[in-house]
């Protein structure tokens, strides 16, 4: 499998129904993607996002969590049974090469796979940003860029990459989702069986790769996360995607450059919709840097788009 099939992507409605409930919901919200104002700087500067690998994460037992958790309930669960039981109706026997296929490719997943985070934004977050995000990735210098979702969701990206909401399911969850699919299926299984075999074979793949990369505690819902993800050896293969080894918090890693204009399919000014400033003691020398940030990236009254967070600064 050396790329997945975008056609796999008529049979979403079936079986990815939260991930495409969640698209539909975002297209009224938007994205915000917090950082320092280093990583900010760099962004609007270069015009570009880096993806890291997942063992770099700030926590890498979040991809443990979700292997954990889907594969569980995928192998050991009635629902899960119900689900393959499904399966196999549709295509005799499709379960033993979904299994053969995604076994193979688990340890690259877990080893080769590289994301970039960002958030929904809320309302009435617009002036204040969100606190806890503050604290985990401002530093002493929080930035969070208000991003347009409807650019980010557009189909006509020219990079192989995936988008897709974090779940935030226990097992229960899990279970609750995979009921749902086999719902689906039942219902649609002389449309789902007129795609082919393979079609399917590559859409189960990607129920459960989606499952194990973007599933967290509940712990953590609040984070409101959606990831951009990349798989090397997975995905089409590009040259769009600049590879780099940079030393990123003291540490020598591969990363991965997403030219935002070029994703996308528009400019900076399009995508960028405001920059809020995190609660800091440096917030004026801050805004002043961000709005010649902006005149420089070509964007337009730039101290409209700069804001001050309003939430009181905590030692």
């Amino acid at each position: 499998m050396n790329e997945l099939n975008n056609n796999v992507l008529d049979l979403g409605e079936i079986f990815l129904p939260h991930y495409s409930y969640k698209v539909k919901e975002a297209k009224g919200k938007k994205f915000v993607y917090y950082t320092n104002a280093e990583t900010a700087s760099n962004i609007i500067k270069n015009k570009e996002i880096w993806m890291r690998s997942v063992r770099c994460m700030n926590d890498y037992s979040e991809v443990e969590y979700g292997l954990k958790i889907v594969l569980g309930v995928y192998r050991q669960s009635i629902e899960g049974e119900m689900f393959r039981n499904k399966l196999n109706e549709v295509f005799d026997k499709i379960t033993d090469d979904i299994e053969r296929v995604f076994v193979g490719w688990i340890e690259e997943l877990v080893k080769n796979t590289y994301i970039t985070c960002m958030s929904e934004h809320l309302t009435k977050e617009d002036e204040m940003g969100r606190l806890s995000m503050w604290r985990a990735y401002g530093k002493n210098s929080g930035i969070a860029l208000v991003i347009n979702p409807e650019r980010v969701l557009s189909e006509s990206g020219v990079l192989p990459v995936a988008i897709s909401p974090v779940v935030y399911f226990g097992t229960d969850g899990i279970k609750t989702q995979l009921k749902i699919i086999t719902h689906n299926i039942a219902k649609n299984i002389d449309q789902i069986r007129n795609q082919g075999k393979k079609a399917v074979i590559e859409m189960v793949f990607r129920v459960l790769m989606f499952g194990i990369l973007c599933t967290k505690h509940p712990g953590v819902a609040e984070e409101k996360e959606w990831r951009i993800i990349y798989c090397p050896n997975i995905f089409m293969e590009t040259k769009t995607l600049e590879k780099e080894i940079l030393v990123v918090n003291g540490i020598p890693q591969p990363i991965y450059k997403i030219p935002l204009e070029e994703i996308y399919n528009t400019k900076l000014k399009d995508l960028l919709e405001k920059v809020i400033i995190g609660p800091t003691i440096y917030k004026s020398e801050i805004n002043k840097a961000f709005v010649e940030l902006l005149l420089e990236a070509g964007i337009i009254n730039p101290k409209e788009k700069v804001v001050n967070s309003n939430i009181p600064l905590r030692c």
